[in-house]
Formats: C-alpha cells, sequence, structure tokens
C-alpha cells in the first residue's frame, strides 16, 4: 500500500489555532476606541446643549436675553444672541425710545455697562423702583445697522427698606 506524502504548512501560512492571540491583542484595542468615542461624543452634546445664547437667525432683529422682566438689581450686564454678520454692538439706555441716556458699543454678546458714569437720571432709575429701557443694536463690518432689538425693558425691584412703611 502505497502512502502519500503529508503536506506540512509553512511558517507562513495561516494557521487558525494561533488566530486567538490576535483576537487577544486586538479586542482591547477596539473596546477602547469605541469607548473614546462615545465619550467624545456625548461631551460634544453636552457642550452644545450648555450654549446660553445660541446664534440668531437673520430675521432683523436682535434676539435680547436679558435683563428682562423684574429684576431686584441691575449690575450692568446686558446679553443677546449673537447676529449673523455682526461685527458690533451699541447698547443704548432710557427711560424713552426719543431719549437716549447712555449708549455703549462692544464685538461681544454681551455687556458690563459702566454704571459708575451713568448720567444722574439712569443711576436713579437703575437704583429705583423704575422701568428701565434698552435696546441692542447690531452693525456689520462697515457700521451698517443690520439688525435692532427694539425697546426693551426691565423693572428693578428694590426690596422694602426697613423703617419705610413696613
Amino acid at each position: 500500500m502505497a502512502t502519500s506524502p503529508v503536506v506540512q504548512p509553512s511558517e507562513d501560512s495561516y494557521n487558525p489555532a494561533k488566530s486567538w492571540k490576535i483576537l487577544l491583542v486586538l479586542m482591547p484595542m477596539v473596546v477602547v476606541s469605541g469607548a473614546l468615542i462615545y465619550k467624545s461624543h456625548n461631551a460634544a452634546l453636552t457642550v452644545s446643549t450648555q450654549m446660553v445664547r445660541p446664534m440668531s437667525v437673520a430675521d432683523g432683529k436682535v434676539h435680547v436675553v436679558g435683563p428682562k422682566d423684574e429684576v431686584e438689581t441691575f449690575d450692568g450686564n446686558v446679553s443677546w444672541q449673537g447676529y449673523p454678520n455682526a461685527a458690533s454692538y451699541d447698547v443704548a439706555m432710557f427711560r424713552s425710545p426719543d431719549t437716549v441716556w447712555w449708549k455703549e458699543s462692544t464685538k461681544a454678546d454681551h455687556i458690563t455697562l459702566h454704571r459708575e458714569f451713568f448720567p444722574p437720571q439712569l443711576k436713579r432709575l437703575v437704583d429705583a423702583n423704575a422701568s428701565v429701557g434698552y435696546s441692542v443694536v447690531a452693525r456689520d463690518a462697515s457700521g451698517t445697522v443690520i439688525a435692532d432689538s427694539g425697546p426693551q425693558y426691565f423693572y428693578v425691584k428694590l426690596p422694602p427698606q426697613p423703617g419705610f412703611g413696613n
């Protein structure tokens, strides 16, 4: 009886018995990569949901964030949603829109107005129970008005002072 020769695999040929070693090396790398991708995706979602002032749509209106309604104090902070293509913003303070008492400019979507330089009539308004008006105007790089908030109002309601009608 004739025997056929046995074919021996060469060292370079594929051997399924050795595949588990490759899996032991690749599996932790796949798991770590997946975890990092998942974590970075969730971090990006967290950042995007925490944005306080998203960009306004180009509707010709600056959307004011605050102050609004009733406040106990006015610290000079005014904020709004950024407007597309705005290079700067003018913030005007008034009792009536036709008589501006204070105006400052900024390139950001917020400003802290310099209350220490307010004229006396405006200081009295922001330091008492009174309605205060303001507007925010967006300008492009050439200085042209591209959006306006229109008149906005907030009411400064001070807490009652001891000894005054209490």
